[in-house]
């Protein structure tokens, strides 16, 4: 996996642990993250997929973060977007929003909080931070 961006030794290493939570060896080693930290940005966390393999599957990807959070909501922040990536990088949901799970889905008519995609991203922020943390004091 190859990460870009102004990113300190602790976040990337995170990254590197959720995303080997969330990932196969395999897939993770084709996986390129641009990591930008954004002070004006709306929402805890955005990603969004920058290119494709030969195949049409996304492996290159810019994970947005709010810059004025703390250090523990970045941490969950970066698990929930590397959640969303695994999602997208398993064909799991579109770009657009409007498949899941090979569902049609108007991503539109559902509440935030309802979307299928981020109540698994929420689980996996819990989750991943919680491992993150034992993993770290052990």
């Amino acid at each position: 996996m190859e990460i870009y961006g102004k990113i300190n030794t602790k976040m990337r290493e995170a990254i590197h642990f959720f995303a080997s939570e969330l990932l196969t060896p395999q897939l993770k080693k084709h996986i390129i993250i641009k990591l930008k930290f954004t002070r004006k940005l709306p929402v805890c966390g955005f990603t969004e997929v920058d290119g494709y393999n030969s195949k049409g599957q996304p492996r290159e990807f810019t994970l947005e973060i709010n810059h004025g959070m703390s250090e523990k909501q970045t941490l969950k922040t970066l698990a929930h977007e590397l959640e969303h990536l695994r999602q997208y990088a398993y064909g799991e949901i579109d770009e657009r929003g409007t498949m899941w799970l090979s569902r049609k889905m108007d991503h539109d008519s559902v509440p935030y909080h309802k979307r299928p995609w981020e109540i698994e991203a929420f689980k996996a922020e819990e989750r991943l931070y919680r491992k993150w943390l034992q993993m770290k004091n052990s």
